[in-house]
């Protein structure tokens, strides 16, 4: 019985020793990023237009670039999916460049500026419409990197009459 007990008790001190294994990531990031999508108040359809998402990152914080270093999470930017809107060309800013870990790194600092090409369908129906847009980033500071995780913002869009 007390050869039970003994193995019983190993798990049990592990877990209580678990909270004092330093760890680089962190389960709850921080939230040090806002999103914020602009585009025109009203299109026609068949006419392309550009939506512009501004994304504002907190010091001492930074996301990594697009592209990123190999082996880390690239910042992206998601448009949709919404029926009747074809999503062209992403265009991401030149990243700066942060050292940490002895690594030099692509990363975003700041506030920077993601744009998306759209297009209505030409025969989408006049109305508003309601773009979503999701941005996936990984964010860090000088000493850890937090778990990858999203953003959601939606961007309000009056599709009018085509002209003849």
């Amino acid at each position: 019985m007390i050869g039970i007990r003994r193995t019983a008790a190993l798990p049990i001190a592990c877990l209580l020793l678990l909270p004092m294994i330093p760890s680089n990531a962190q389960f709850d990031a921080p939230k040090f990023i806002k999103v914020s999508p602009s585009i025109p108040k009203s299109v026609q359809p068949g006419k392309s237009f550009t939506m512009a998402v501004a994304v504002s990152i907190e010091s001492p914080y930074h996301i990594q670039g697009n592209p990123a270093k190999e082996g880390y999470i690239t910042t992206e930017l998601e448009v949709g999916p919404l029926k009747g809107f074809k999503i062209g060309k992403v265009t991401y800013p030149k990243a700066t460049t942060t050292t940490m870990s002895g690594e030099r790194l692509p990363v975003y600092e700041g506030t920077i500026e993601i744009k998306a090409d759209l297009t209505p369908d030409k025969n989408l129906k006049p109305g508003k419409y309601t773009l979503p847009v999701v941005l996936k980033y990984q964010g860090c500071d000088q000493q850890k990197c937090f778990p990858p995780t999203t953003l959601s913002a939606k961007a309000a869009i009056a599709v009018k009459a085509g002209m003849h």
